[in-house]
């Protein structure tokens, strides 16, 4: 009796773990128990010192300060498990894949929250990943979260907003998409009251509440606005670079658009050149590695 509990309050540590906006319905479906013993098992883990909380929004959770890293495993590699978790579950033939959903769910557990929050968001047409690689403190999920809620429901946000100069500004937002570009978390929005579409560092906005009012979405090709871009946080001094082409690549450029400012010509000697007006020395460094 005392093992099989055991057995049970992990497997209840595990799958609050792997994932989101657990509710005690969800605990007693998934550990077939009843309610009253799904609250004991609860407040067992509460004794044994195990911290997790409960948010009427977010549900169950259990602190990332108990979580055990995967080395090595990124955002796209844990949507890749996470699919296949799903279409393990979905083949009740096959009589091991009880236990390889186990073990792919003991995996998805210990990822931090804000990889969580992708994979159960993968196929949400208002998220992007440029990158394979990120990560996000607990606070910052918090805004993601609600971020990803105000794009699906069309419904603003009043922020405070930390400026490269160390301000501060109340900002009204429409928020349109979300962008994970090189362990950073971006939102593309428009922005009141400049009434104008940018990009904001989703870590610089605080203090996120959302209005009762609705916006409609223009029409954006995210696509093409990402294309031009190029990068999505720009340091304030522009910069005109020439770089000298090998004879062998000029077609490829020429089929290539990285950037909206970009043109391929030639210097005296014949040599290709392609240039760009790009903002600040990084931008010119991340494209060049």
């Amino acid at each position: 009796m005392i093992t099989n509990r055991f057995k049970r309050l992990l497997d209840m540590i595990t799958f609050i773990q792997s994932n989101i906006n657990i509710s005690i319905y969800d605990i007693m479906n998934e550990l077939d128990i009843s309610r009253s013993t799904a609250f004991r098992y609860l407040k067992i883990l509460d004794n044994c010192g195990i911290p997790y909380t409960f948010h009427p929004t977010h549900g169950y959770r259990i602190s990332s300060s108990y979580l055990m890293p995967v080395a090595n495993l990124n955002a796209l590699e844990a949507v890749a498990l996470a699919r296949l978790l799903k279409n393990i579950k979905l083949d009740t033939h096959d009589t091991s894949n009880v236990t390889a959903s186990k073990a792919i769910q003991k995996i998805l557990a210990s990822l931090p929250q804000a990889v969580r929050e992708f994979y159960q968001h993968h196929d949400d047409k208002h998220v992007t990943i440029l990158d394979g690689t990120f990560d996000a403190p607990d606070y910052l999920s918090e805004r993601l979260s609600l971020l990803l809620d105000s794009i699906n429901r069309q419904v603003p946000v009043v922020c405070v907003c930390d400026s490269q100069k160390n301000e501060q500004r109340i900002l009204r937002l429409h928020t349109y998409h979300l962008i994970a570009n090189k362990s950073k978390w971006f939102v593309l929005t428009k922005v009141f009251p400049e009434s104008e579409v940018k990009v904001i560092e989703v870590d610089r906005l605080s203090k996120l509440v959302q209005t009762d009012n609705h916006f409609n979405v223009p029409p954006i090709d995210i696509k093409q606005f990402w294309v031009n871009a190029w990068r999505v946080k720009p340091e304030g001094q522009m910069y005109h670079v020439e770089l000298w082409v090998k004879d062998l690549a000029p077609k490829q450029f020429t089929t290539t658009q990285w950037h909206a400012s970009q043109q391929l010509g030639t210097d005296k000697t014949g040599r290709y050149i392609l240039s760009y007006d790009v903002d600040g020395l990084e931008e010119i460094a991340q494209w060049i590695w």
